[in-house]
């Protein structure tokens, strides 16, 4: 049996749970790109579900682009990370658990790219908002489930208050991957005192010299890379 099968605390329904099964292969690396689907009848015995359930479910990941189906040939999985879009990328974050360690450092660099730009936008339109969220750093609790919530409410904060509506869809979608990578990343000292002194950094550059803000910014997004990048050659 090559399709690994996922526990739930939550029993999903068939085609979800037919979904979770196929892409975490899929991310896993057990069916790689370019390789071939078993036929639908192996498929649907193997998962344990209907052929309706699986057809459904594999024309779902056809349209947006996980594999290519042709009918009567085989089921081909597409090479997802050179010509996956925005609906790859939001089916693969509910799958965290299971992404390629170079889509995530991707993912974190494409923050990198983009988050100075957020933020300057965000203090330009909404300074005392911004000033605000940030002095609620100085109570946080020392543990990672406090800086993971922290964290992630500053980043929407951002967000929201660019005036960049496409920022906010993109965002929105990370939710998932965020909180699951950002409880095994802060729950490092190392990582709680970076983003601590990088929350007093910013908050002091809005204050006194707003030219620096996005220096600092990618100071601390190159920061974090580094750091998850260390945490996983641990």
């Amino acid at each position: 049996m090559l399709f690994k099968k996922k526990n739930s605390a939550i029993p999903l329904k068939p085609a979800l749970y037919t979904e979770k099964i196929i892409l975490t292969s899929i991310l896993d690396n057990i069916y790689p790109p370019g390789s071939v689907l078993p036929n639908e009848k192996e498929l649907s015995k193997e998962i344990g579900v209907t052929r309706t359930t699986l057809r459904e479910t594999l024309q779902r990941l056809s349209a947006q682009g996980w594999i290519t189906i042709k009918h009567g040939k085989s089921t081909i999985v597409n090479n997802y990370l050179q010509t996956g879009g925005l609906k790859i990328l939001s089916t693969a974050v509910k799958h965290a658990n299971n992404l390629p360690e170079k889509l995530i450092i991707d993912l974190l660099e494409f923050r990198y790219g983009v988050m100075p730009n957020i933020v300057s936008l965000a203090v330009t339109n909404a300074p005392d908002v911004v000033l605000n969220y940030l002095k609620k750093a100085s109570i946080l609790k020392n543990d990672a489930k406090s800086y993971t919530d922290y964290d992630w409410g500053l980043q929407q904060m951002f967000v929201t208050n660019s005036g960049n509506s496409v920022y906010s869809f993109i965002f929105n979608d990370f939710t998932s991957l965020f909180k699951i990578l950002a409880m095994e990343y802060f729950d490092l000292q190392k990582s709680r005192d970076a983003s601590s002194d990088y929350y007093q950094k910013l908050y002091h550059v809005i204050k006194h010299n707003r030219g620096e803000i996005e220096e600092i910014v990618k100071k601390a997004m190159n920061g974090s890379i580094e750091i998850w990048m260390e945490l996983k050659d641990e």
